[in-house]
């Protein structure tokens, strides 16, 4: 193709820059303009300089070094001289743009044909491609499939995943800049319309910044359980990036597995996320100045495993360390008091000083203790905060809503799915009310103690309630009088203690919070929007929606839309004695832009692709599942033999019996099981419990009833690397009950027809691992794991663990007291029927 000349003449700009475009693709370069006075400022004639696209060169304006600057940026420009000057002259009856100077002599090598995609100026959309980016971009279609469909085009430019990115985004910003109020009206009036209260920011130049609104049900719900907000945002809910704020709260109706429900409060479109949008968001709930006199607490999932982990991981060489780190914090925010806070702090600077330097970590320990008060357990168990310590309640929410949306694109359509999931929780919400009025355990019902608070409090608070008179009827000697009550049942969920509860008679209502009463004719009913819009007159109501949907659709033409506001204006303005006229509304015919658009091929083929994935994933999942864990056991017969191996009065408290195989290493494996990795890591798990004997030699022979024999005959037990072995190496309880504990750190609950017996770390400090739960089969030699179902009743502690203990592990009894006390009890009322010496040959043997 031949390059523009001087004399050549076109009619329009554009008819210029497409010639000398597709020329200079052809040899293997691009234009670019270097400068124009297109209306002829300053009396100047209109002209136009287009210059190669490494014309010029590359100036420092921010005066940046090679070492102080920020990116690596790179530069095309090398002073080429290739340009071509152009004016406009009045040629007859027309105007024609002229060249009038050509220089095209390059300094630099040109690029061959396949290469010259490189240059953005040969990347440019035609007008269907860029109406099909506009469209697909609106439904939040995937870059890639915008890629692979805009390069189908025929006649058109070929684009790459970047360049996609670039023109979304200034779509988005085109969507959002300006004022908007057209549009923000349209939006709103959904909201009013399904009974939201709503509150906006804008800029003063009509952008929209922030939208808060919250359901008059929800805002009932929290007139009755105010105690515990929770605030967190989640991201990536709609095309103008706005993080989406939620708060919920916590209900007085437990779901199907027994904890208090979650209900969604308000959420908010923020700008930003920063220090004044949740001020502006707290303040939006109470309407006041946030939340000045309200207990406040920091979740310590986000302190401890992400920004402990951001902020003090680099200071550690292995993962070991830090893991050693992160444990003793964790035992930090556990601490019930400020001697063992003290304890915990002094277990901190000892694992810090693995660290390159232990003053780094230390100091970021000490600027999390500023806030001390808000997340370690010592502090936040002094106020009502219903068990809640992180925000996994709100981020749960965020998930449940994040699947429920599919190509959501613009606020409307997220409210939608907002909407929806908010009718659904209000329904839920009825439904477990009027199920806690009308239903009710049959033996609660038939205790005359709770006759007068059945129907009127929550299932929930009577279990709570009943679970307390049991521990007080156990334990009469301990809930003795006190002159100030310090009960975390009264304190963190508004309960009543055992100084509230009286010794006899029905439970009086007027002790309970009114938290947990299923009716509270006190609350009132806020007034609903839809019904405040639509007050004054139903005509106008529907006349002005009418007004409001007609200048919606029209198109875009200023000076039809400009008519229609005149008309409106003409209308309000005029004198009541003069009869209003409907204006003659001009409207564009044809397709609606908004009408939703059938998926291309190519989306459809990704759907189908990512459901296939997904269903062989989440099989492959099970797979793997069942792999490490084993089935749980099936067989009737089995059952009945697994059951007999534990108390009677624990079978309600197993949810499954795990099998492993039984090849002399069952007892290992079944503790593989229980660590949730495969059976088949038996012998990891010899090979640590063998580690930790030889490193604590002097401990346990000490601890060992038989010394040093029995020390070396579990040494001799444990030391079996491959394939079946025989009884002198099968495990030995209670003998390994210790070594497991603390090579594992965690508790070990073991059961069998003639053991039943907990053992805990005796020098390791409290933290979160889950315990260990197996049983010996007496009928077949056979160990087995087993789960427990939460706060199942456990074994007694071996006798002589209160002796050996180090001061760092007592802490562990308290976890398990109340739990302990309660199997006891359970143990000595089923063993009563039997005769004394029947009774006796399973009670757990004494160690001491």
């Amino acid at each position: 193709m031949n390059i523009p000349n001087v004399n050549d003449e076109f009619s329009t700009l554009e008819a210029l820059e497409e010639a000398a475009q597709a020329a200079a693709k052809a040899q293997g370069f691009a234009f670019s303009r270097r400068s124009s006075n297109l209306n002829g400022i300053n009396g100047k004639s209109p002209y136009v300089i287009l210059q190669c696209t490494k014309g010029d060169n590359w100036r420092n304006n921010w005066g940046i070094t090679s070492e102080s600057r920020k990116r690596k940026s790179k530069t095309k420009r090398c002073n080429c001289p290739v340009r071509i000057r152009a004016t406009v002259a009045k040629k007859q009856l027309s105007i024609v743009w002229i060249i009038t100077d050509v220089e095209y002599t390059h300094n630099h090598p040109l690029l061959i044909s396949n290469e010259v995609i490189s240059l953005p100026q040969h990347r440019c959309l035609n007008v269907d491609q860029k109406k099909l980016l506009h469209d697909l971009s609106n439904i939040n279609t995937p870059t890639r499939i915008i890629t692979t469909a805009i390069n189908k085009i025929d006649n058109g430019g070929t684009v790459l995943p970047k360049d996609v990115v670039n023109k979304r985004a200034r779509i988005r910003y085109a969507l959002n800049e300006g004022p908007n109020t057209d549009s923000a009206q349209k939006l709103l009036r959904p909201f009013q319309q399904r009974d939201y209260m709503i509150e906006l920011l804008k800029t003063p130049d009509g952008h929209l910044t922030h939208l808060f609104f919250s359901h008059v049900e929800a805002a009932k719900h929290t007139a009755k359980c105010y105690e515990v907000l929770i605030v967190d945002a989640t991201y990536k809910t709609n095309v103008y990036k706005f993080p989406l704020v939620s708060a919920v709260g916590i209900s007085n109706i437990a779901n199907e597995k027994g904890s208090l429900k979650t209900f969604q409060i308000a959420m908010a479109w923020i700008e930003n996320e920063n220090e004044d949008s949740y001020k502006w968001f707290l303040t939006m709930l109470r309407k006041k100045k946030s939340f000045p006199e309200a207990n406040k607490m920091l979740c310590t999932w986000h302190l401890i495993d992400q920004n402990l982990k951001t902020n003090c991981r680099k200071l550690f060489d292995s993962d070991d360390d830090y893991m050693e780190f992160k444990k003793e914090v964790e035992v930090l925010q556990l601490s019930f008091d400020e001697e063992h806070i003290i304890m915990a702090m002094k277990s901190i600077k000892n694992a810090a000083e693995k660290a390159h330097d232990p003053k780094k970590p230390l100091a970021y320990i000490d600027t999390l203790m500023k806030d001390s008060k808000l997340w370690i357990y010592a502090f936040t168990k002094n106020f009502c905060h219903m068990g809640i310590s992180t925000t996994a309640r709100a981020e749960s929410s965020h998930s449940a809503f994040k699947r429920a949306i599919e190509t959501a694109s613009g606020l409307e359509s997220v409210f939608e799915n907002i909407d929806q999931r908010m009718r659904v929780q209000n329904l839920k919400m009825a439904v477990y009310t009027g199920t806690n009025k009308v239903a009710c355990d049959p033996f609660t019902l038939r205790d005359s103690r709770f006759s007068v608070i059945i129907g009127h409090i929550s299932t929930y608070a009577i279990n709570r309630i009943k679970n307390l008179l049991v521990e007080i009827q156990e334990n009469s000697t301990k809930y003795s009088e006190a002159t100030t009550c310090q009960c975390l049942i009264r304190i963190n969920y508004k309960l009543p203690c055992y100084h509230t509860i009286p010794k006899e008679g029905p439970i009086p209502l007027n002790i309970i919070d009114k938290r947990w009463y299923l009716n509270r004719p006190d609350i009132k009913d806020l007034p609903s929007p839809s019904l405040e819009l639509s007050a004054t007159d139903p005509e106008f109501y529907k006349a002005f929606l009418k007004a409001e949907e007609t200048f919606c659709q029209l198109p875009e033409d200023a000076s039809i839309k400009a008519e229609f506001i005149a008309r409106i204006h003409q209308a309000v303005t005029m004198p009541l004695s003069e009869p209003l006229k409907a204006p003659k509304i001009k409207v564009l015919k044809g397709r609606h832009s908004g009408t939703k658009r059938e998926k291309l091929l190519s989306e459809k083929q990704d759907l189908e692709a990512k459901k296939k994935k997904k269903v062989l994933h989440n099989l492959q999942s099970k797979i793997n599942q069942v792999n490490a864990l084993q089935s749980p056991i099936t067989s009737h017969k089995d059952v009945n033999i697994y059951e007999d191996s534990i108390p009677m009065f624990m079978k309600e408290f197993v949810l499954s019996y795990i099998n492993v195989q039984g090849d002399g290493n069952c007892g290992f494996r079944a503790i593989a099981v229980s660590l949730k990795l495969s059976e088949d890591k038996w012998p990891t798990v010899r090979q640590t419990i063998l580690d930790e004997l030889i490193n604590r030699k002097a401990h346990y022979v000490q601890l060992f009833i038989e010394g040093e024999n029995e020390y070396n005959t579990v040494v001799s037990i444990v030391q079996w690397e491959k394939g079946p072995c025989g009884v002198e190496n099968w495990m030995l309880m209670p003998s390994f009950g210790y070594p497991i504990a603390n090579a594992f750190k965690r508790p070990i609950h073991y059961f069998s027809r003639h053991q039943c017996l907990t053992f805990l770390p005796d020098n390791i400090p409290l933290n979160r691992n889950q315990p260990i739960v197996f049983a010996f089969i007496d009928k077949q030699n056979h160990y087995i794991a087993i789960r427990l179902k939460p706060n199942a009743p456990v074994p007694v502690i071996v006798n002589r663990w209160q002796n050996i203990c180090s001061s760092q592990s007592k802490i562990w009894e308290k976890l398990f007291e109340a739990r302990i006390l309660r199997f006891q009890k359970a143990f000595e009322k089923e063993h009563s029927l039997y005769s004394k010496d029947q009774a006796t040959s399973n009670i757990a043997i004494d160690l001491s």
